[in-house]
């Protein structure tokens, strides 16, 4: 198998638009990403069906901020209003995209915010989001569309750090499974010439990290990008996260299912890796 077989294709990066225009960081993420790599850059806007669910009730009112005024909210005018936010983001995305000449497509969507997002997916091959919600602030570091897309994303997950976006050096994690693998391989493909690039070999022991070695250098061998193979022994979360911050990573890339992975929604995790997280399946 060549070094270019060896690769993980990307060739679309679909990114969800917030309509209160609150993810610039995301979208920024993903417009560089697409830039970089020839691919192709799909915006996804959620019409929140919860919100249509609310006007139902009669105790629900709106208030105008100008004179305090409140009236009932009325389905119709909130249906123009969903409609109007999902016209305007797709023209300021369209905007951005021709600008830096990226190819684009836009899709509306109906329903829950978070599931749709890790439904939506489809044959992308990233899906980017940023790590928290504005709106609901979490303790774990992780917001509820992420936390989501994390669980059921059939697609890569990039999790962007506010004001991030992926940056160099990159570090990615492989473990011997054909997760870690892809990971692996993405890594390969999302840093560029230059980039410091290093694989951390994670095992429960010497012996294995030291036949994880033997697996994963003929791949780094044919790679066009120089990569540091490092072997990281242990079964804690603990000792890989020291390892990933003495790599000095900007961007993570770690396989679904993984010690690292299964621990991402855990209480501070994201902050103490303090830096862009792609999930791979």
């Amino acid at each position: 198998m060549s070094a270019k077989e060896d690769i993980f294709p990307i060739r679309r990066v679909l990114v969800a638009l917030d309509p209160l225009g609150e993810s610039e960081a995301v979208l920024e993420s993903a417009l560089d990403l697409a830039s970089r790599l020839g691919a192709e850059l799909v915006g996804l806007f959620i019409e929140d069906e919860s919100l249509l669910h609310l006007a139902g009730f009669p105790f629900v009112r709106q208030f105008d901020p100008r004179t305090g005024a409140e009236r009932p909210v009325e389905s119709g005018e909130l249906e123009r209003a969903l409609r109007s936010r999902a016209s305007r983001a797709r023209g300021e995305f369209e905007v951005r995209c021709e600008g830096e000449n990226v190819k684009w497509s836009c899709r509306v969507l109906r329903g829950e915010v978070g599931p749709e997002v890790a439904q939506a997916p489809g044959k992308a091959d990233i899906l980017v989001l940023g790590k928290t919600s504005r709106a609901i602030p979490s303790k774990t570091g992780l917001g509820s569309t992420a936390r989501l897309a994390i669980e059921r994303a059939a697609s890569p997950v990039l999790l962007v750090e506010e004001a991030a976006r992926v940056l160099p050096p990159v570090t990615t994690v492989y473990d011997g499974s054909q997760a870690s693998l892809r990971a692996v391989q993405t890594a390969l493909q999302m840093a560029e010439p230059g980039w410091p690039l290093t694989v951390l070999a994670s095992g429960r022991s010497a012996k294995e990290c030291g036949r994880l070695e033997k697996q994963i250098a003929p791949i780094l061998a044919k790679a066009p990008q120089r990569a540091a193979l490092r072997l990281v022994a242990g079964t804690s979360t603990a000792s890989l996260v020291e390892a990933i911050r003495e790599s000095a990573a900007r961007t993570l890339v770690v396989g679904h299912g993984g010690l690292l992975a299964k621990d991402l929604a855990s209480d501070g995790l994201l902050e103490r890796l303090g830096c862009t997280v792609l999930l791979v399946r």
